[in-house]
């Protein structure tokens, strides 16, 4: 590998963990406020296929759910804050409400 080819690399990681810091830190509450939920948090699995998020909302009153996969953590985070500031999170009704 060149060393070009490295700093390439090196740059592209670092754009990359600080986006992923801005996700943990503010970036996925917000944003999924910004969609138009109530934030409640959300839940990660990891398995050996990936990622899994639920992200845990309400809105007009009712506990929904949304869910993001990606290949690893910090790939999910992202794409999670991507698509709730693009108003792409597909919410289903939380079938685990202990509400309702």
């Amino acid at each position: 590998m060149t060393r070009q080819l490295e700093v390439v690399y090196e740059e592209r990681r670092a754009r990359r963990n600080k986006e992923i810091i801005a996700a943990v830190e503010f970036d996925l509450k917000a944003a999924v406020e910004h969609a138009g939920a109530e934030y409640l948090g959300f839940a990660f699995r990891d398995n050996a296929g990936g990622g899994l998020m639920t992200i845990k909302g309400v809105i007009a009153g009712r506990r929904q759910v949304a869910f993001v996969g990606s290949e690893d953590l910090g790939s999910t985070l992202i794409k999670a804050v991507r698509e709730a500031r693009g108003d792409k999170l597909r919410w289903r009704e939380d079938k685990y409400d202990p509400e309702g």
